[in-house]
């Protein structure tokens, strides 16, 4: 099939009085209504074209489209369909006007626009008109303001068919009879008028390309180019978008609608932010902060803007832009372990940033250095035997590090003392505590300069020297972590509770499952909190009012055995271990 492109001229209905028609008068000037017979050839133009549809119409007809329209124009006056001599008749009587014809048979047609009924004699033999392959129309719609090109509708006028737009603008009226047609493009959006077109030929078996056809914009613009960013500093979110330049324009409105990021609800009606006209092309949100949780985590909110004239008109909003108080998470760091298949692993983060690994059922303690690259190893000298050079015959259970000074706290899987070891993994000295050593260690923390102790039932804090300054009781304790200021973060069963140096719980939360590990950032203020399924582990992030914020899922087995499954590094960031890999997290406040 042929293409050819044409120019698109607006229509000018008086033009239609110029127009070529096909003169179907008698010669009389009698005011009588005609009744009119003719001719249809097959494509050779020889061989009378039997059954073919014969129609004819209003000139101005135009499809109604169900909700779209109104009723047809004028609409069909008659339909005919030819004998086996190709001949045919109009039986309805026509008045004086301008028609459009059509014949249809197959695949081949003949359109011809208009059709002159003059008065004349009671019968009028119109020319005989030879079928011909069917052309099409293609084209694009460019609707400038924005809007969804499917509700843009392509009719023509003197038949009784329609096409639509696609989603990409694209259209294609296809089965057209060879002739020229008048289009008339329309559309449901309120803010673009109707296009007219006038001689638009369709040649048989052709394309006719109009290319694209911009919709008279008769609305107020829509912004462009919105965007929003987030200061957590302040807590002050700043929108900002294209000039409209337009006349008319007067100002601007901002609106905020809300989401929770992690039930992927929709977002709720949008409220209007401003107390005033915005000329400018930004705006700086300073309630933020203020949004509400919704169902208990924090809202995405989302942005529009819209324009008003200076008659009070407010046009459409833009489309929504979001942004969330939440945290963003990626790894940063992240390095396979030597000791992946060990069990019961456990970890810490010395002053000097190199990392130290335990493990049960091994007497060394493995060192990587600040970038995670493996360092040394090294036997840990027997506390029962200091000067022997033997290498250590237990294994090894919970280390923590401390901060102020180059002390590893390690405990013996058998449970016989706690014992501290220098850098260079010699022993320094050990604490011996009847009631921790008959309980069993689960965690050890330096909370405020001080080592504590978790057992399965209690917290005992020691001095530097060795003894027990502090010890109450907890249940099901699992986990250790410095809630800062002297306060001692237990996590257990269920929940996590914040109690003072000597024990008084200050508060509690319920935490999903049981977790593994728990950790502070005192910095950010946030609460971290590891969990495990079976087949992924979670990092569950709390703010300081203990509203979850955030949920990172790493799709790995994790080390449910270990003792201690996560640290956080001199820069704030968690350092998780799972089994055969150390990963390191950067969370970002957005």
């Amino acid at each position: 099939m042929k293409m050819k492109r044409v120019l698109i001229t607006v229509l000018c209905f008086m033009l239609l009085s110029m127009v070529c028609t096909l003169d179907m008068s008698g010669g009389s000037t009698e005011s009588t209504n005609q009744v009119v017979v003719g001719m249809v050839y097959e494509p050779d133009g020889k061989t009378p074209a039997e059954g073919a549809v014969v129609i004819i119409r209003s000139q101005n007809t135009l499809a109604a489209i169900e909700g779209v329209t109104a009723e047809k124009q004028n609409s069909t006056k008659d339909t005919a369909v030819t004998d086996n001599s190709g001949r045919y008749a109009f039986r309805e009587a026509l008045d004086n006007d301008l028609y459009s014809f059509e014949a249809i048979k197959d695949d081949n047609a003949v359109f011809i626009n208009p059709v002159n009924v003059a008065y004349g004699e009671d019968t009028v033999e119109m020319d005989p008109v030879t079928l011909r392959p069917t052309g099409r129309i293609i084209g694009g719609i460019f609707l400038a303001e924005g809007g969804d090109p499917t509700e843009v509708y392509v009719l023509a006028f003197g038949i009784d068919r329609f096409t639509r737009v696609d989603s990409d603008g694209q259209f294609t009226f296809s089965g057209l009879g060879e002739g020229e047609y008048y289009l008339k493009i329309i559309t449901t959006l309120d803010i673009y008028g109707s296009f007219d077109t006038a001689w638009i030929p369709v040649v048989a078996s052709e394309t006719t390309d109009l290319g694209t056809i911009t919709l008279p914009f008769s609305g107020l613009p829509v912004p462009q180019n919105v965007k929003v960013t987030y200061d957590p500093g302040p807590q002050k979110a700043t929108i900002s978008w294209d000039r409209a330049e337009r006349p008319g324009v007067k100002y601007y409105n901002i609106y905020r609608g809300y989401a929770s990021f992690s039930s992927h609800m929709p977002i709720t009606t949008s409220v209007r932010l401003n107390g005033y006209q915005i000329i400018d092309t930004f705006y700086v949100d300073s309630t933020i902060g203020d949004v509400e949780p919704i169902m208990g985590l924090p809202a995405a909110v989302a942005y529009s803007v819209s324009v008003v004239d200076s008659a009070e008109n407010e046009g459409e909003k833009s489309t929504l832009v979001e942004v969330s108080t939440s945290p963003s998470i990626t790894i940063v760091n992240e390095t396979n372990l030597l000791t992946a298949n060990r069990k019961n692993i456990d970890f810490t983060v010395a002053r000097n940033g190199e990392i130290y690994i335990a493990c049960d059922g091994d007497p060394f303690l493995y060192v990587l250095d600040s970038t995670f690259n493996y360092k040394e190893e090294f036997h840990v000298v027997s506390p029962f035997n200091p000067d022997s050079s033997a290498p250590l015959s237990f294994t090894l259970r919970s280390i923590c590090s401390d901060g102020t000074s180059e002390l590893l706290y390690i405990t013996r899987s058998d449970d016989e003392g706690i014992f501290i070891y220098g850098y260079d993994g010699l022993l320094i000295d050990s604490i011996e505590d009847p009631t921790a050593e008959a309980l069993g260690v689960t965690d050890l923390e330096i909370i405020h300069n001080s080592l504590h102790v978790l057992t399965g039932d209690s917290v005992i804090s020691f001095d530097n020297n060795g003894n027990r300054k502090a010890a109450w009781d907890c249940v099901n304790g699992r986990c250790l972590a410095d809630g800062g200021a002297g306060r001692v973060v237990v996590g257990g069963y269920g929940q996590i509770c914040w109690h003072d140096s000597v024990g008084t719980i200050i508060s509690s939360m319920q935490v999903e499952y049981n977790p593994l590990s728990i950790a502070i950032d005192t910095m950010r203020q946030y609460l971290y909190v590891l969990i495990g399924d079976g087949l992924s582990f979670k990092l569950l992030i709390y703010d300081s009012t203990n509203v979850k914020i955030y949920q990172y899922v790493h799709h790995l087995e994790p080390h449910v055995s270990s003792n201690k499954t996560m640290r956080l590094l001199g820069n704030g960031n968690p350092l998780v271990m799972h089994v055969g890999k150390l990963l390191e997290l950067s969370v970002l406040k957005k």
